[in-house]
């Protein structure tokens, strides 16, 4: 394995390279919170018809736990995003409804409406560089078997709510994430309600270089590729607090070769 024929030092100072190059740009960054702040006022703004249900939104997935890449022969990079509304999803039998009311509500926008695509859980607003994926949510009634931060969330193919928490994956992710950081983009202000992202972890900068390895691999291949939350996950439970990055991704891949 390559990891043991490279001396840890030298194959680290390449791995720092390596991730360098697959951060976002503090000007990519800067506009996507532009844009965040800029979706969220038009969702949350007196006149739209979602604003009586106190719509919190947050980020969810690679950018919530810091392991957005660059992306692979493409321009455009994807970010997903929560749209949790306050109410009792059991007040939407249909939970279509949710999704053709955020996708009214962007589409009454001047500047939104010729870029909103329809998706089978959310809506996708299509922008320069990147798009917006916006998950509807409700908070999920207490049973005890998804945990604190429960939600629900309407699926179009099966026609019904199903169980997520977007919020509590993250701070799974975070406990996960002990021991040593490495120092990236310090000029980056924090989208709201996150922490500081001019710190990655060594598991973050681990799970980054795995999903381009995946990319990488899977580019010219019929087969479908492993999405990102399995080798996400994977990586955190065989993740045991290694300063190194080297180290770490040597025993992840051999935590999941077992």
């Amino acid at each position: 394995m390559v990891v043991a024929t490279i001396p840890s030092t030298q194959l680290d100072d390449l791995l720092d390279r390596i991730s360098r190059k697959l951060q976002l740009s503090a000007t990519e960054y800067a506009r996507v919170e532009q844009t965040y702040r800029a979706v969220t006022d038009w969702l949350r703004s007196k006149d739209s018809p979602i604003a009586k249900f106190l719509p919190e939104i947050y980020a969810q997935g690679s950018f919530k736990i810091r392991t957005t890449l660059k992306p692979r022969g493409r321009d455009e990079f994807d970010l997903d995003f929560v749209c949790e509304l306050q109410v009792d999803p059991a007040s939407f039998p249909d939970p279509i409804v949710l999704l053709d009311m955020i996708e009214e509500r962007l589409r009454a926008s001047a500047v939104y409406k010729d870029k909103v695509t329809r998706k089978n859980r959310c809506i996708r607003l299509s922008l320069d560089k990147f798009h917006l994926d916006i998950l509807p949510a409700c908070p999920k009634p207490s049973t005890g078997l998804y945990g604190e931060y429960a939600v629900v969330v309407p699926d179009c193919d099966a026609d019904d709510w199903k169980p997520s928490n977007p919020k509590g994956y993250a701070q799974w992710f975070d406990v996960m994430t002990r021991e040593a950081v490495v120092r990236f983009m310090k000029s980056v202000e924090p989208l709201p309600e996150q922490e500081s992202s001019d710190e990655l972890s060594t598991l973050c900068l681990g799970v980054q270089l795995l999903k381009r390895n995946r990319d990488i691999v899977f580019e010219h291949k019929p087969e479908p590729a492993p999405i990102s939350i399995v080798l996400t996950t994977l990586a955190a439970q065989n993740y045991h607090g290694q300063p190194s990055v080297s180290e770490a991704i040597a025993a992840i891949l051999d935590g999941m070769s077992r």
